[in-house]
Parts: structure tokens; C-alpha cells; sequence
């Protein structure tokens, strides 16, 4: 697997393979969405945070990871949800969750045939 060096403040060097670097590209553009809609919706100490307590979240986080990621079928994203839910519990800060998601989107367990 190819490697690509990343250089962190001229003086720490990162090596990260092209699939790190992609999760690492998808995950700032999706946590540069507006949440605005999402956050309105809960009440003000939840916001930023992920629960999947309601189903216009789900919704909004399967179409935010379409958009972002659009060679993962929703089945995929479903399930990479399903799975980032199983392994944290409570109120998830949103880019830890988003985080979770991403990594079981692309793992092999998240994978689905």
C-alpha cells in the first residue's frame, strides 16, 4: 500500500496511507455541513452531539455520508451507523461519532457482500 508523508508544523512527520487521508478529507467536509437544522431541533445541551434518537438525524446523517461518500451504498452508511451507535454509548460529541462512522464505512465488518 502506498504511503504519503504529512508534515505537521515543519516538524513532526506523519505517514498516512491514502485511505487515512481520504477519511481524514471526508470527515472535515462533512463536519463543515450545516448542522444548523439538526441542532435546532434538540434541546440546547444536546446540541452537537449525535444521539439517533430521532429519525430525522438518521436521515440527515445518511445523506450527509451520500454526499460525501458516494461509492458506499445507503446500505453501507446504515450500517456504519448502526455500528459507530454499538460501539460508544450516550450523547456522542458529533465529530468523535462521525469519526466512528467513517472508520466503520471503510473497515471490512462494515462492509456488506
Amino acid at each position: 500500500m502506498i504511503s504519503w508523508k504529512l508534515i505537521v508544523n515543519f516538524s513532526t512527520i506523519i505517514c498516512l496511507t491514502l485511505p487515512e487521508i481520504l477519511i481524514i478529507m471526508s470527515i472535515k467536509k462533512i463536519l463543515k455541513e450545516d448542522w444548523s437544522w439538526v441542532d435546532e431541533k434538540k434541546k440546547p445541551e444536546d446540541r452537537g452531539f449525535i444521539t439517533c434518537e430521532e429519525i430525522y438525524e438518521v436521515e440527515y446523517l445518511i445523506d450527509v455520508f451520500k454526499k460525501h461518500c458516494p461509492v458506499k451504498s445507503e446500505k453501507e452508511i446504515i450500517y456504519a451507523i448502526a455500528a459507530g451507535l454499538r460501539s460508544t454509548q450516550g450523547l456522542k460529541p458529533r465529530q468523535q461519532f462521525l469519526e466512528t462512522v467513517n472508520s466503520k464505512l471503510f473497515a471490512r465488518e462494515a462492509m456488506i457482500g
